[in-house]
């Protein structure tokens, strides 16, 4: 939006987001009014939520708003996957800052549609709030149901004896962040640019969750901030020690094999600690793991360490979002 437009009113981007997004089968009433009214069939509702800050999570100077939106709404409905449920409902507030348009503010909520559409078709957004300010801020609230008699899996449920096993691809993301960040999009590689799309429009799965739910995993959790840091989370919580197998490792790895000559990473590392994968770890009491699902290592006793790689202790730092490092 250039100095000479009109600014836009509340009531304007209102009109746009009622436009743009779809009411679920859960709704009585959506946006508009002071809340909104769910009807749910009976059974647990789950709640997550997350926030996408520019200058923190994202640069608009290689992120659309598109992307933004799909993004927003991805890492919610992941959350919501890692616990086996469907997710239903999001409820999404905006802070923009002046010079963004209408047709931005469109971009960004067309872009919370489309993953909504692709992810979690059975979802609908109902509401949010709206500010402006120095800088771009989507914050996402993400709401999921179990029917009756479904239980959430939660990370806390490993037990010795489980076989740990992960949906999804790791360090791709991280990998597209790198090739983003260095303004090499424009001669990238195709695995360059696959790695751009893991980064930019992550695709977590409903489907694998409840999959994974239905196959009795014990525990589970979706992988943001890295396999290692992950693991060690759910580890913690089950109070067990998790010890990957490094024979299931190489395969992972050699696909990352052009991020060594292209941007300088090592592929393990990505592996690792390249966080924002938004797939699925989750441990299983038998070999018997689902489809899509790679097996990964073992679930022990309480040993020396929480996370084991062989017989070698794996501690990556974590990431830390109010110092901006890992730590």
């Amino acid at each position: 939006m250039t100095e000479a437009q009109a600014p836009h009113s509340e009531a304007e981007v209102i009109g746009v987001l009622r436009r743009v997004f779809h009411q679920g089968r859960d709704v009585q009433l959506g946006i508009g009014d002071d809340a909104a009214v769910l009807a749910p069939a009976e059974g647990a509702v789950l709640v997550s939520t997350d926030m996408l800050v520019e200058g923190v999570d994202f640069d608009r100077s290689w992120a659309s708003c598109l992307d933004i939106g799909w993004k927003s709404a991805a890492v919610n409905i992941s959350d919501i996957a890692a616990m086996g449920a469907e997710p239903n409902a999001l409820v999404v507030s905006l802070e923009v800052p002046p010079q963004c348009g209408l047709d931005d503010i469109e971009e960004l909520a067309r872009g919370v549609q489309e993953a909504i559409d692709a992810l979690a078709p059975g979802a609908s957004v109902v509401g949010g709030d709206l500010s402006s300010g120095a800088q771009m801020a989507v914050s996402v609230t993400v709401l999921g149901r179990l029917a009756a008699g479904e239980h959430a899996v939660t990370r806390a449920g490993a037990r010795p004896g489980d076989v740990l096993a992960y949906w999804g691809k790791l360090g791709y993301a991280a990998a597209g962040l790198a090739v983003l960040r260095g303004g090499q999009v424009g001669s990238a590689s195709a695995a360059a640019l696959e790695a751009c799309a893991a980064q930019l429009r992550p695709r977590p799965s409903v489907e694998a969750g409840r999959t994974a739910r239905e196959y009795g995993a014990t525990a589970m959790m979706d992988v943001s901030d890295g396999l290692a840091v992950d693991a060690s989370r759910m580890a913690g919580a089950s109070e067990v020690t998790i010890r990957f197998d490094p024979t299931a490792f190489p395969k992972l790895v050699t696909g990352l094999g052009w991020t060594r000559y292209e941007l300088g990473l090592d592929p393990w590392a990505l592996v690792f600690a390249g966080g924002e994968d938004f797939g699925l770890l989750a441990t299983f009491p038998a070999d018997d793991i689902p489809d899509g699902f790679l097996r990964l290592g073992t679930v022990e006793s309480p040993a020396y360490a929480p996370v084991l790689l062989g017989d070698r202790t794996l501690d990556y730092p974590e990431w830390d979002h109010f110092s901006g490092k890992r730590r």
